[in-house]
């Protein structure tokens, strides 16, 4: 993946979750290790779908194989709690293509 110092070897199954701000992408790991990607987030989603990942709103992007519990809330959106304890939101807008991964 590109970084701002260059590029970075990261494996797949480390990944908890990206989350964008702005032009850059925050990838979350294993033991809450964070790394900077320069990389937009539609690229990264494209890249990483083969891979058990799945966009859930605008700004997130989740490992399913990192999901322990889904929750209904509010509005139709759906509560995820991560094995690391991260608690994520799909939005109602991502909750059907979310639905569609996982072969609900």
């Amino acid at each position: 993946f590109p970084t701002s110092d260059g590029y970075i070897q990261l494996y797949i199954s480390d990944i908890y979750y990206l989350e964008s701000f702005g032009d850059e992408i925050v990838c979350h790991s294993n033991n809450k290790k964070q790394t900077i990607i320069r990389k937009p987030l539609y690229q990264l989603e494209h890249l990483l779908e083969p891979y058990h990942f799945v966009r859930i709103s605008k700004s997130f992007i989740v490992n399913i194989r990192k999901i322990t519990y889904i929750k209904v809330g509010l509005n139709a959106k759906l509560h995820l709690t991560l094995n690391d304890k991260t608690h994520l939101e799909v939005t109602r807008s991502f909750v059907k293509s979310f639905k569609k991964h996982l072969n609900l």
